[in-house]
């Protein structure tokens, strides 16, 4: 049954339309018979989505969205690698991770590469 949707999809874009010989000739419906269908189908969603209050989802969701705390920014400070001297910017937890990874020294990912190689 899911093989045939798309068939049954592009069957209804198509009209039957009889000829003078009685014959039944399928033509395509134009671009703008397609744009009015989008269109149709976006006003058709816009006023059904409308809430209870009246309110649309999309003004929910930012008021929900409003609402939410804002995770504190991670501080980052200028780290100096101790084998190139190359400078980044890092955050704290990231420099105690590197240092326990590299007996207390501060390296670059670069440096980090070349040691593990």
């Amino acid at each position: 049954m899911a093989m045939a949707a798309p068939f049954i999809a592009m069957a209804s874009n198509m009209q039957g339309v009889v000829s003078v010989d009685g014959n039944a000739e399928k033509r395509r419906r134009t671009s703008s018979d397609a744009l009015q269908r989008t269109v149709s189908d976006v006003s058709y969603e816009l006023h059904h989505h409308v809430g209870a209050k009246g309110t649309t989802m999309v003004d929910d969701a930012a008021a929900a969205e409003q609402k939410q705390q804002l995770d504190a920014i991670a501080e980052v400070e200028d780290a100096r690698c101790e084998c190139c001297g190359m400078s980044e910017e890092c955050t704290p937890e990231y420099i105690r991770g590197v240092r326990a990874r590299f007996a207390g020294r501060l390296v670059c990912g670069l440096c980090a590469e070349a040691v593990e190689s």
